[in-house]
């Protein structure tokens, strides 16, 4: 990376994870610049609200889903690093809601990105989970290089990241990266008593 000051533009801001990024990248003032996209709600203000004294940020309020809106945060960026989706138990909830959102915000964002002067110079990173390849129970349950796609057929989430992977993919971008995290143990998912949230399979491993 030059000397110069990087564009990035967040989306998921207000998440467990987005934030985290959050906070790392507007402690590095002298390297970025931070643009990110944020839910007009008075929740995701009320999160963002943590941010209004960052120097190097500034906030859209708009939805992933609006093409419009994610193509404005699009330009002049550098980066693109969407960790925005609707996750389990809510994805369960609304496996619709969940198509339009983790399918439709990255199909948005892939398009914005192409319809710059030059989207080659763009660097993607999106996010998917362990839960695209199913269950870990053993003899396989670490994850490997090349494990089959697999999650549950009631795994909303899990099907909708496959499909968003498959849009990165066939995108035609230069510059991309599909990330596959763990799962983010944070301080919210002791008031989730939902099972479901954890795909667990009948006769499960467990130690």
């Amino acid at each position: 990376m030059s000397n110069a000051k990087k564009r990035v533009f967040l989306t998921g801001a207000t998440g467990n994870m987005g934030r985290e990024v959050l906070r790392g990248l507007v402690d590095r003032v002298d390297r970025f610049d931070v643009i990110a996209l944020v839910l007009p709600t008075a929740h995701d203000r009320e999160l963002i609200a943590e941010f209004q004294d960052a120097q190097n940020l500034s906030i859209v309020y708009g939805d992933l889903t609006d093409y419009d809106a994610v193509e404005r945060c699009v330009r002049g960026a550098h980066f693109v690093l969407h960790t925005g989706a609707l996750v389990s138990p809510a994805a369960d909830d609304h496996p619709e809601l969940t198509m339009t959102i983790n399918v439709g915000g990255a199909r948005n964002s892939v398009r914005a990105v192409k319809a710059q002067k030059d989207p080659d110079s763009i660097g993607v990173v999106m996010i998917g989970s362990v839960a695209e390849t199913g269950d870990r129970n053993p003899p396989h349950h670490w994850g490997r290089v090349g494990d089959p796609l697999k999650p549950a057929i009631y795994d909303t989430y899990a099907q909708t990241k496959i499909i968003a992977k498959r849009e990165l993919i066939d995108s035609g971008l230069r510059k991309w990266a599909w990330l596959r995290q763990t799962g983010i143990l944070h301080p919210g998912l002791l008031a989730i008593r939902d099972p479901i949230m954890m795909h667990g399979v009948m006769e499960g491993y467990s130690d």
